[in-house]
């Protein structure tokens, strides 16, 4: 707990809590540069974040500063360039390219702290991680293999690139302005009312617990439990149907039927799966 209070401070200052900020960038590219390489201490801090030991707050200045010391690698190899005079100057040009290009990223997504966009969408995507474990696998093959690849044939004609790209920009704008309006309560309030929930949509387009339970078959049936001497659920998977099914009758959709995990060679038996109606959350009786 000490240690955790160290490394992460949390000034009453507001001055102080924002110039900290500021202080970790300096101190991140001054350890990147001495390792001269930001894979080795980004990969370093990202376990004593899951670890609880570092917050995600404190460790965003850092790789951002990281980007900056690793910039220090080429513009070494830049200045150790040989040759003429007009060597050096593109080897140079290029590694200021490298050095301004991470610099103004930093302009962009740090100094106001409304910009700062990455944090909550790292936490939204390590949740969904820890929620869905394939969905780590997934994020890197759309990320790094299928998107680029997209991108690179629809670049070879401009015409379509400009016809698929633009429509899908739209959509993408569109979606995340909904979703952004369906978590605040006042902005929810002036949406129609189909487009307060993405349920009007078929599962497998808005809910990723679709694709986790793809492989399931038993009927579970959700009832209220009036007293609490139920064994409660143990199975994250069952949690997150409860859930899902609980939002289902909160829409006034009745009891609704979820496939329940199979595990090889375990035999399923039909659950009751009962909704406590205190802190405690969800319980299951087998009957």
């Amino acid at each position: 707990m000490t240690v955790r209070r160290v490394l992460n401070p949390h000034w009453q200052n507001r001055v102080l809590a924002y110039l900290w900020g500021y202080l970790l960038i300096v101190v991140g590219a001054a350890l990147t540069f001495c390792v001269q390489s930001s894979s080795v201490f980004t990969s370093t801090l990202t376990p004593l974040v899951g670890i609880g030991l570092l917050e995600v707050e404190t460790v965003y200045p850092l790789f951002l500063g990281s980007n900056i010391g690793t910039t220090s690698t080429g513009m070494l190899s830049a200045l150790a360039t040989t040759g003429s005079r007009d060597n050096l100057q593109d080897a140079l040009t290029i590694a200021f390219v490298h050095l301004f290009f991470n610099v103004f990223g930093i302009l962009l997504f740090y100094p106001v702290p409304f910009m700062r966009v990455p944090i909550p969408l790292c936490k939204m995507l390590g949740n969904t991680t820890a929620r869905y474990r394939w969905f780590a696998l997934a994020y890197l093959a759309v990320m790094f293999v299928l998107l680029p690849a997209f991108v690179m044939i629809l670049s070879l004609n401009s015409v379509v690139f400009a016809s698929v790209v633009t429509p899908l920009g739209i959509l993408l704008v569109f979606v995340v302005a909904v979703n952004f309006a369906q978590r605040k309560e006042k902005l929810a309030a002036h949406l129609p009312e189909v487009l307060r929930d993405w349920e009007f949509l078929p599962r497998p387009l808005h809910s990723l617990g679709y694709w986790d339970e793809y492989d399931t078959s038993d009927i579970v049936t959700i009832q209220t439990c009036p007293n609490h001497d139920q064994t409660f659920l143990k199975e994250t998977r069952l949690l997150r149907l409860l859930r899902q099914v609980s939002h289902h009758e909160r829409r006034g959709g009745g009891q609704s039927p979820v496939r329940v995990p199979k595990r090889p060679g375990e035999h399923r038996p039909r659950l009751l799966l009962l909704q406590q109606e205190d802190e405690r959350g969800f319980a299951v009786r087998r009957h």
